[in-house]
Formats: C-alpha cells, structure tokens, sequence
C-alpha cells in the first residue's frame, strides 16, 4: 500500500517555511556539496538483484504545495515520467539490481516498486514524496527529498541533470534499505513476486497459496509443485509481459531523451525567473514612488516584463511534447499493435495476457 499522500504533502511544506513535526521533516540534499552514486564494485549476489519497477510518478496536480512560479499541468504530467525514468537510469547505472524498468502503473508482481509524487518542482525548488514496496509489502522507503538549486546547477556547460544529486540520494537510500535484508528474506520477495503474479493473473487458481501474516506482511501458505503445468504456462506469459514492458520501458527512454535538454533549459529559465522576481520585489521595495510620470512608467515596463517572462514560460511548457510510435507485440502468431499513450497500452496489455492466461485455462477471462 503506498504511503498517504496527504501526510507527504504535510512534510513537503517545510519546503515553504511551514513549520511540521519533527518526524515528518524532509530529507534536503545541498545540491552543491554533491551526492556520488554509490555503484558496485562487482560482484553483487545474484539473490541481491531484485528487479525494480520504477512507477511513473503521480504529478501532484492536486498537492496544495505552495510554489513560485504557475503549474503547468501538461508540463507536469510529462516531469512525472521524465523524473521516473531519471530515477530508473541511476539506479540501472549503479548496477546494484536486476532489470529496472519505467513502468506507466504499479504492476502486482513487482520484486521492488518505487513510486513517488511531485510536490514542488520550479527550478530552483525542488521536493518529490518517494515510496518504496517489495513484493511482501514490507517498506523500504517512504520519504520526502527537497533541494534548492543555485545559480552554480545551471552553468554552461550543464553536464548534468541540476537535481541529479537528490536522486542519486534516492538510489542510495533504496541500496541501504536493502542491504538491511538477508539473502533469505529477498530469495522469499522473489517467490512471492512470482506468486502475486500469477495470483493477479489466474486469481481462480492461485488465490489460496498467500496469506497476509500478523505483521502485515505477505506470507506464501504453500508453493506450487515445480512441474505443476499451470506454473509452467503462467511463466511463459511472464516472460512475454518482460519483453512488453523492456518495450513501454525503451518508450519512456526515448520520452527522456528528447524532453532531455528542453527540459533542462525550461528549469534554467523559471529559476532565472524566480530569482529575477524577488530580486525586482527587494528593489520596489526600497525603491520611493514618487508619483511622477518615470516612477508611473518604471512600474508598468516593469509589469510588462513580468508578463512577457510568463507567457514566454508557459510557451516553452507546451512546446515539451513528444510523439511515440505504436507499440507492435506478437501474441500467439498474431501482431498486434497497441496505441494510445504509454499507461493506456499497458492496461490493454494485460487485459491481452488474462484473456490468454484464461484461455489456455479453458476458463472465463479475467482481469488481471
């Protein structure tokens, strides 16, 4: 179950001086002091490479998050996938876990799901809630990071991602939560990923192998026989759904990279304007209105200024649009192709998968 959102909201207002208790403050990273992802030297235990499904985040549309420049709800929806698949690449570029995917939707079956919400993101702000579940429901992780970059983040050259530092703070605090685990209780996440899995997929059959123990968390009542030929077919329609979502997975690395360097210069321009707005609010405000025409001239150049900087930023938000190809998947000797965005293919390829799993069944379709 991911986290409430509201008590995320309440530790991400800290970001605007509203003061909260102590054990909802949020996690600041100081942008300039850097955060190194921590990468394996090698040699990480085959039991340690849980994969991870990076859920695209929730854009917070809705989060009464004070911030200083408008929200753009087309811009935040494409951020929500953009900041996702960043978290994804860090911590494929760790090589600390198995496959990692961007996924458009939390998918039952996950070894590890990290999910998360934007709260504030303007350019030199920054607070993102992030959850993180395995599939036993245990929580690894349920935090709000915040930073505030500095004129320093946006220097030409921008080598990179201006927040990256938060995120690779994100990667590391997922590697430390793991590293709290032994090689038994992930060889059992693992085992109970496969059997939420097929749970979710042929509920009829494989409802009665999980329970929910006293301390909340998912416990197998039994396992399959490792020849059981249901077992085998639910393995195979597995394996399809990796090669899908390695696809919905390369869609959101394309999104990525053509949002990649638009997106950077649209963060550099709402900070230049932020830091240019208080700047003018500071000088008005020590500056005398005298009442003469200059004075009377001085506040409206300075009005149309404002005006123009915020249509120019609400021009350059819509501009972050991309274009992806349909997805084209063989099921059963039939091409099929999905269209429609990246979470609307997904829901219609799982209902594919049940309606296969189902049939192979000889029983009715059901949903996954």
């Amino acid at each position: 179950m991911k986290p409430r959102v509201w008590t995320w909201a309440l530790a991400a207002l800290a970001l605007a001086g509203v003061s909260v208790a102590e054990d909802s403050a949020p996690i600041r990273v100081n942008l300039d002091l850097g955060m190194p992802l921590v990468r394996s030297a090698g040699g990480v235990a085959d039991a340690r490479l849980l994969d991870v499904n990076v859920v695209v985040f929730d854009p917070g549309l809705d989060a009464p998050i004070p911030q200083a420049t408008e929200v753009f709800p087309k811009l935040r929806r494409l951020e929500a996938q953009y900041l996702a698949h960043a978290l994804r690449n860090t911590l494929a570029e760790s090589a600390q876990w198995g496959a990692v995917r961007t996924m458009p939707e939390p998918a039952t079956g996950a070894e590890l799901e990290v999910y998360g919400q934007l709260l504030v993101s303007d350019g030199r702000d920054f607070a993102v809630a992030i959850g993180a579940t395995d599939a036993s429901g245990r929580r690894w992780l349920d935090a709000v990071y915040t930073a505030r970059a500095t004129a320093g983040r946006y220097a030409f050259p921008i080598e990179e991602d201006p927040f990256q530092p938060l995120i690779n703070k994100i990667a590391n605090d997922l590697l430390a939560a793991r590293q709290q685990l032994t090689e038994r209780d992930l060889a059992r996440v693992v085992e109970l990923a496969s059997l939420r899995y097929a749970e979710a997929l042929l509920p009829s059959v494989f409802s009665e192998y999980l329970t929910t123990g006293d301390d909340g968390l998912i416990v197998p009542l039994r396992l399959p026989s490792r020849d059981d030929p249901t077992v085998a077919r639910v393995e195979r329609i597995r394996e399809r759904e990796y090669l899908f979502t390695d696809t919905l997975d390369t869609g959101y690395g394309v999104l990525f990279e053509d949002l990649r360097v638009n997106y950077t210069l649209w963060r550099k321009y709402s900070y230049e304007e932020i830091v240019g707005l208080e700047r003018y609010r500071a000088s008005a405000s020590r500056r005398r209105d005298d009442g003469s025409l200059n004075s009377m001239m001085r506040r409206y150049g300075d009005f149309r200024e404002l005006k123009l900087q915020k249509s120019s930023l609400r021009e350059a938000a819509e501009t972050l649009e991309t274009d992806i190809e349909p997805t084209a998947v063989e099921v059963e000797g039939r091409v099929l192709e999905l269209d429609g965005s990246l979470d609307e293919r997904y829901v219609e390829w799982r209902r594919l998968l049940a309606e296969l799993a189902a049939a192979e069944q000889g029983l009715p379709p059901e949903s996954p």
